[in-house]
């Protein structure tokens, strides 16, 4: 049976929080680790994706002692110069064995607790392997369902 055509599940469902950029908007200070109600603002994306996936990664390119206190994985891009989400997308897509990835920007972290299930649903709609969420006025592309046979067209897209 081809996986990429069967029913998506939360447990076919890997998240990656992206927390690999510069923060060059922020004076050079790292987003993921900036406190929010006593805690890094990707604590709380990691509190809302536990539920919804089966594993949760962590984009991160510095800083690497702080964020493994959150006792997960993490992982660095795989290409250099800090390329921006899609090169953390397509880390945490050559690392996963599930058969989707989602992605969550770090420093969004009032996470629905239905994310991973609206948007499973919408690539099964649509009958797509990749599925992209809207506010209502424009796509947020790093809020994002990828199937990990992409894996390819993303690397040579990058």
């Amino acid at each position: 049976m081809d996986k990429s055509k069967s029913t998506p599940t939360p447990t076919s469902l890997t998240a990656v929080i992206l927390a690999g950029g510069r923060g060059s908007r922020l004076g050079g200070q790292d987003k993921g680790l900036l406190p929010l109600r006593g805690k890094p603002f990707c604590a709380h994306q990691l509190e809302a994706l536990r539920p919804q996936v089966a594993e949760v990664l962590l984009n991160v390119n510095r800083n690497h002692d702080r964020y493994a206190e959150l006792g997960i994985t993490l992982v660095d891009d795989r290409l250099s110069g800090f390329q921006g989400p899609l090169a953390g997308i397509h880390a945490a897509l050559a690392q996963t064995e599930t058969d989707y990835l989602i992605s969550v920007p770090c420093d969004a972290p009032n996470i629905a607790p239905d994310y991973a299930k609206r948007m499973l649903k919408a690539a099964k709609q649509q009958k797509q392997k990749i599925a992209v969420a809207h506010d209502g006025n424009r796509e947020q592309p790093v809020y994002l369902l990828i199937h990990r046979s992409l894996l390819d067209n993303l690397t040579e897209y990058l």
